[in-house]
């Protein structure tokens, strides 16, 4: 038989549970927090609780849930610290495989990322930057891919989901933060064309960690929103 010949199989039910949850919590479907129900979900994708359960353990692999014993799971619900610590390495990850791209490659990166660069101000929108936000994970997936050490690549995409959910969730659509999001990614772009590696290091740190902030101030007033509820 032709290799081209071959019947793909079709992937497991529970990775393909897996996966839809996953989008639907990177993407703002399912607020963080939120308790998945196994009978619920068995019910929603027509199967029983066995690929359910195996899908809630594929995410709490990756950080997104913590299986709840015979009742389901629980969406991550990140603290100020949680969030600095991510970003944290999160720069590591994307420096260090900057670091291991060779140096003749790094004007192809710059090039690429130019290229979806051009696409996320295509899609710039304050009413709907879901768009906007997919591409953002994109251009910062395409750095770590880019680089030479493939287990900087696998411990990145063990965070990438956790990263696109709090993208989602907590990154209010405010203009100055879209508009400077914009330009750092421009000029990461920019800078890698011409190699000028010890910049886009600077670059990085700071465009990480302003979200970062922004993150964690978000994360600290809902903690006092909540706690004032809680006294009344």
């Amino acid at each position: 038989m032709r290799a081209h010949d071959s019947i793909r199989r079709a992937p497991p039910l529970s990775e393909v549970i897996a996966e839809r949850l996953i989008e639907d919590i990177s993407y703002g479907q399912l607020p963080l927090g939120t308790v998945l129900s196994e009978n619920k979900l068995a019910e929603r994708f027509g199967t029983s609780k066995t690929p359910v359960r195996e899908a809630f353990l594929r995410l709490q692999s990756v950080d997104l849930v913590e299986v709840l014993p015979q009742r389901g799971a629980v969406i991550f619900q990140p603290s100020q610290r949680s969030v600095r610590d991510l970003s944290g390495f999160r720069f590591l990850l994307e420096t260090g495989a900057l670091d291991s791209t060779p140096n003749d490659k790094l004007p192809e990166l710059g090039n690429s990322l130019s290229g979806i660069a051009d696409e996320m101000e295509a899609v710039f929108s304050l009413e709907d930057p879901h768009a906007y936000q997919l591409l953002d994970n994109r251009f910062h997936v395409a750095i770590v891919e880019q680089g030479a050490n493939r287990f900087l690549s696998e411990a990145y995409a063990r965070i990438v989901a956790k990263i696109s959910a709090l993208r989602t969730h907590l990154s209010s659509p405010q203009k100055y933060l879209l508009q400077k999001s914009l330009e750092e990614h421009r000029m990461i772009a920019n800078k890698l064309q011409k190699s000028e590696i010890s910049y886009v290091r600077d670059l990085l740190r700071d465009h990480i960690q302003r979200t970062s902030e922004f993150h964690q101030r978000l994360i600290q007033a809902q903690e006092r929103t909540a706690g004032k509820n809680v006294q009344k």
